[in-house]
């Protein structure tokens, strides 16, 4: 499993009071960086490096997180230079999922067969990719009573999610 995010925030930094500034990771990286429990397991270990060249607090990390069932993940987040976006890479067994920069184009590469690329849909297109489904699945529940379905998380695995972007970051 493999998460790079990129951007440069300077101006964004601009606008949001020191405290978001400081903890950029967990403001604007979490949605990203959760992908790495998503499809890795639960995070036995991390190691993380950090580095501070402009920013209010780090702007370059690089983190593997070792996961509980033996697999291994890396995050990537730089924030000092041009480029925006995200890249997920998930890989297990004879196939791939990668999400392109942004999440506009995902492609799925199974052994021995050609790559399939994922279309967009209306909404997709539309809004962000997957906005629409999440808030729609969200006020469908709350108008019926019904809990949240798979994937939607807890607040435990939120919990965990922010302790993860805590220890990539070094902003714990």
């Amino acid at each position: 499993m493999a998460v790079e995010v990129q951007g440069e925030p300077q101006q964004a930094w601009q606008h949001h009071p020191p405290e978001v500034v400081r903890r950029w990771c967990a403001a604007n990286d979490i949605h990203v960086l959760d992908l790495l429990p998503f499809f890795g397991g639960e995070v036995r270990r991390v190691q993380a490096l950090q580095r501070r060249f402009e920013g209010p607090g780090p702007d370059a990390c690089a983190a593997i997180v070792d996961f509980a069932e033996g697999g291994l993940g890396r995050a990537v987040v730089e924030w000092t230079a041009p480029g925006k976006g995200h890249r997920v890479e998930a890989r297990g067994p004879g196939a791939t999922l990668a999400a392109e920069w942004g999440m506009e184009q995902v492609r799925l590469w199974r052994r021995g067969q050609e790559a399939q690329v994922l279309e967009l849909d209306e909404e997709d297109r539309r809004f962000n990719p997957g906005f629409w489904r999440q808030d729609q699945c969200f006020v469908d529940c709350v108008r019926h009573d019904r809990p949240l379905p798979f994937p939607a998380c807890n607040l435990e695995d939120a919990l965990h999610t922010m302790e993860l972007v805590d220890q990539i970051s070094g902003t714990v």
